[in-house]
């Protein structure tokens, strides 16, 4: 049975370090035997459909092949379309979405990770808001995402164990 995977790489094509074009990515997804791969912007979003499913973890064989391909190591989350669809659902922040660049959704690479999160959202982060789900984290940057302290912290905190992205791009993915 075929699933629409979205693919979330971290930390690439942002300034100048980790460049990789979109069409690099493209082709080594499609040599891995996805097919109707589709890019989102220049950030590392892309999803494919597998028509089978991939044995063990495909984020670390997707990072493998890139890094073969293109030389940058870059760390990759992958979820299927459904999973997206349940976490933009259970969205606890319904009214941040209205301002869709300042609300991001943080996706845990592990359940570690998640674990983290957790811990990180009991602490204030006035006037920023952080909420937990089963999957994801879901933060509410009410100065912009370049003013807040709250989204310094975490990405300092939790490094390459996470990648986030806004709720625009997140429901562009939602309809690829």
């Amino acid at each position: 049975m075929a699933s629409r995977i979205l693919a979330l790489w971290r930390g690439i094509n942002v300034g100048k370090a980790k460049r990789i074009a979109m069409a690099d990515l493209k082709q080594v997804l499609e040599a891995l035997g996805a097919s109707d791969v589709k890019t989102l912007l220049n950030s590392g979003n892309a999803a494919f459909t597998l028509s089978k499913k991939a044995g063990g973890n495909l984020g670390a064989k997707i990072e493998k092949a890139v890094l073969a391909a293109t030389g940058v190591s870059a760390r990759v989350t992958t979820l299927d379309q459904a999973d997206l669809a349940a976490i933009l659902e259970a969205n606890p922040m319904r009214a941040a979405e209205a301002d869709a660049s300042r609300f991001l959704i943080a996706f845990p690479r592990t359940a570690e990770a998640l674990r983290r999160l957790t811990e990180f959202a009991a602490e204030d982060w006035s006037p920023d808001e952080v909420a937990i789900g089963k999957r994801a984290a879901y933060l509410w940057c009410k100065r912009g995402i370049l003013e807040s302290k709250m989204l310094t912290v975490l990405t300092k905190r939790m490094g390459e164990d996470i990648t986030t992205r806004n709720f625009a791009t997140l429901s562009k993915f939602a309809t690829v």
